[in-house]
């Protein structure tokens, strides 16, 4: 009876065990920041290949990934459920729910994409508060944070009609094409998104891409998990590798893959200045 007792309690300890030898990564369908799901790009998105390059640097661990939509990801991090996502923005919000590792990922600040028709309207405004106020329609993507100078002015009109926010799969993309249909007047998204973009639709000549004077020049993102012990143990071992791995050619070609070739130097320069200094 005692030896039967025995092999019962080893048995519940299986799944346990199993279960903390797995990462499970959450992904999202916004490229080429993160996945790229289909296309001649198909895997090449800037998470895709971080995802890829840490799986490789913890083979103690299966790695195990899905894409599904940004709420969902967030929804199941709320809910404590074990899972990471290689790149998210750090809020005070969300690190009460969620554990952050160092910086991850490292690129251009957000901005804002318009038509030259709406350009001409307001020649030279960057400011995401401004536009705003004169009660233009703005794309964003419901449940994404744009970092904390940005979102404090989407609060500000969080319940405004003309926030038009998409919870669908590649929002940014999409919101574009209802920017090309003259349903909304701007989109929130970053200069490498506006690139990306430019190579899926039939309309580069129509549309022009802005620095917003709420953002800083660049801006990181972190590996989060769910705020469990598993999700700390995992964190800590991530940011031993990102401290490994993120002065070294191949981590720097990632996070370079679709960055704007004119401020590539000014990139990396800011990379080492800003980014490797970061270590805890």
């Amino acid at each position: 009876m005692l030896r039967i007792t025995w092999l019962l309690v080893c048995l519940s300890c299986i799944p346990v065990a199993l279960h903390a030898q797995t990462i499970e990564w959450t992904d999202i369908d916004l490229p080429p920041l993160h996945a790229i799901t289909d296309g001649p790009y198909k895997g090449q998105g800037i998470t895709d290949q971080l995802t890829g390059l840490l799986a490789k640097h913890l083979p103690q661990f299966e790695h195990k990934r899905s894409i599904i939509p940004s709420k969902r990801v967030l929804y199941m991090l709320e809910k404590g459920q074990s899972i990471c996502n290689p790149s998210t923005k750090k809020t005070p919000a969300r690190e009460a729910i969620m554990y952050f590792s160092i910086p991850s990922v490292f690129i251009r600040g957000v901005g804002i994409t318009t038509t030259v028709k709406t350009t001409g309207e307001l020649p030279g405004t960057r400011s995401l508060q401004a536009i705003l106020e004169a009660r233009y329609k703005v794309g964003i993507e419901a449940g994404r944070s744009y970092g904390q100078r940005v979102d404090a002015v989407l609060a500000r009109f969080a319940h405004s009609p003309q926030l038009i926010d998409r919870a669908t799969e590649n929002a940014y993309e999409g919101s574009v094409r209802m920017l090309l249909k003259d349903h909304v007047h701007y989109v929130l998204g970053y200069p490498m998104e506006f690139s990306y973009t430019l190579t899926r639709l039939d309309a580069p000549q129509k549309l022009r891409f802005y620095p917003l004077e709420e953002e800083d020049a660049f801006t990181m993102s972190h590996v989060a998990c769910s705020k469990t012990p598993e999700g700390l143990a995992i964190i800590k071992l991530i940011n031993e590798r990102l401290r490994e791995l993120r002065p070294t050619p191949p981590y720097r070609a990632i996070l370079e893959r679709w960055q704007p070739a004119n401020i590539i130097e000014e990139y990396r320069a800011a990379y080492d200045q800003q980014f490797l200094t970061v270590l805890e």
